[in-house]
């Protein structure tokens, strides 16, 4: 019995894979290496280091990556059985959470026609956020206001009923 289906219908479906850090295109390896269908949207980004600057592939979402199929126990097995497989998402093992066609091709459209997409973490204002990158790396604060590029992030010194505010890269920021 399949107990993966949703709604009687056994076409394919995206699922996404939880993966210890940094396996995302070891695990994209092998499973594609399984005959299994796999998408790992990756984009360019800047790094940096003290004496130089290169672009760099890296997984648009840390972390997961996509995988096509219509899932039963023999695959659901299989793929846990990858390692650095940590689970596929979905509220439990017999309850997957597949994910809508049209948001993979969405991610599939942006990625293979604009390699150097601005990535934005998912924070919104009024959470704390820490600056991960630049000379103000290791502050935090409050998000107080979230531009397309720029944030205006908040620290404050509570007993002293102080406040100050500092411009800096979205993408330099990240929920603490």
């Amino acid at each position: 019995m399949n107990h993966y289906s949703q709604g009687g219908n056994n076409s394919p479906k995206w699922y996404a894979i939880y993966t210890r850090s940094r396996h995302e295109f070891k695990i994209n390896h092998k499973l594609t290496d399984k005959q299994l269908e796999t998408f790992l949207p990756v984009v360019k980004s800047l790094r940096r280091w003290k004496d130089r600057k290169k672009y760099i592939e890296r997984p648009l979402f840390s972390g997961y990556l996509f995988l096509h199929c219509q899932m039963d126990d023999y695959k659901y097995l299989e793929i846990l059985k990858t390692n650095g497989v940590v689970r596929v998402l979905g509220t439990n093992r017999r309850e997957l959470s597949p994910i809508p066609d049209e948001e993979i091709e969405s991610v599939r459209i942006l990625t293979e026609n604009n390699p150097f997409i601005n990535y934005h973490p998912y924070v919104k204002e009024g959470e704390k956020v820490e600056i991960v990158n630049g000379p103000l790396t290791g502050a935090q604060g409050i998000l107080a206001r979230r531009e397309l590029y720029k944030s205006t992030v908040v620290v404050s010194v509570h007993l002293l009923g102080r406040s100050i505010s500092v411009e800096v890269d979205s993408c330099d920021i990240e929920a603490c």
